[in-house]
């Protein structure tokens, strides 16, 4: 089960609707009344039409990430328990453009949707996807090329299930690396070799728990962010040495 937040057009005006995939196999998606404080539940297939296909086919989601573009433009990635991964585009109406959908040999743990640079807002969009099971692989181009050009992050499945991934410019070069959380205790952070399209193991560090989640935000406001790792049993923050 997992629950998304995004904007819609309802009733005229933009709102805030919660999309909560659950073990039913259904994309519900909530949004508050115009008449009370209640929150209803509207058909998300409406707004969506690739999640209402989730729904018709009873596809138990695992992970879904939602990436909005500063034009308006709008990409949904969805990972299923079924190994199932679905690439949905909607323009700045929300109309949907075009999907993708691919199918592999493991259950999707998570999705992540990134542009490659850290400060080009017209950049490519790169999509990041983690399995219990196989390699993490990065599918390149993802509007150009759907989900048929894909590179495997090396060794990324020999430390058991990677179940997190996260994306942000570690040195500073204005390269976004790519950050993997594995059950089996590892971080492991990879660079893209420079003119190239492969990647390669930029620092690895094993903790005492597996690694649940991995984010970075600016906890003490000094204008630098942590990168900041939970695990089952624990929150590790590190910080920037200078």
């Amino acid at each position: 089960m997992q629950i998304s937040h995004v904007q819609i057009n309802h009733e005229g005006r933009s709102q805030v609707a919660f999309l909560l995939s659950c073990v039913d196999g259904i994309i519900h998606l909530y949004t508050q009344s115009t008449q009370s404080d209640e929150f209803i539940e509207l058909t998300s297939s409406f707004f969506f039409p690739m999640l209402g296909r989730v729904s018709d086919h009873k596809i138990n989601i695992l992970f879904m990430h939602i990436f909005d573009q500063p034009t308006g433009e709008r990409v949904i990635c969805a990972g299923g328990q079924n190994g199932e991964i679905l690439l949905g585009f909607y323009d700045k109406d929300g109309k949907e453009i075009k999907t993708n959908a691919i199918k592999i040999f493991s259950p999707i743990t998570s999705t992540l949707i990134f542009q490659p640079r850290s400060h080009s807002q017209a950049d490519e969009l790169h999509l990041v996807v983690t399995c219990a099971i196989e390699q993490a692989i990065v599918y390149r181009s993802i509007k150009t090329n759907g989900l048929s050009v894909s590179k495997p992050l090396p060794l990324s499945g020999n430390f058991d299930s990677v179940l997190c991934s996260h994306v942000m410019d570690v040195d500073w070069d204005g390269e976004k690396e790519i950050l993997i959380g594995t059950y089996g205790r590892q971080v492991i952070i990879y660079k893209q070799v420079t003119g190239t399209q492969f990647y390669t193991i930029l620092w690895k560090r094993q903790f005492a728990y597996p690694i649940y989640r991995i984010v970075h935000l600016d906890l003490n406001r000094d204008g630098l962010d942590e990168l900041i790792v939970t695990t089952m049993y624990g929150v590790h923050i590190f910080q920037v040495y200078i």
